[in-house]
């Protein structure tokens, strides 16, 4: 179980830990939990957060190239 700092609360992979991101992608069904290595994120999994599964938490605006490992 996760909860983050904005009030959401929902399920992780187990290999989540304090520090990693969650992420929402566009035309994604569920976020993703990521963790960050320097310039690169490693994909943990995909994830349960309540209140944002079906794309509220989106923002175009906020959007950035990433690279994963």
């Amino acid at each position: 179980m996760v909860r983050k700092k904005a009030g959401y609360i929902g399920l992780a992979p187990g290999r989540t830990e304090v520090g990693d991101v969650i992420g929402v992608f566009e035309g994604g069904k569920a976020p993703l939990v990521m963790r960050p290595h320097g310039q690169q994120w490693e994909l943990i999994g995909d994830s349960y957060i309540h209140g944002v599964m079906h794309g509220e938490a989106f923002k175009p605006s906020k959007c950035q190239a990433m690279s994963f490992i």
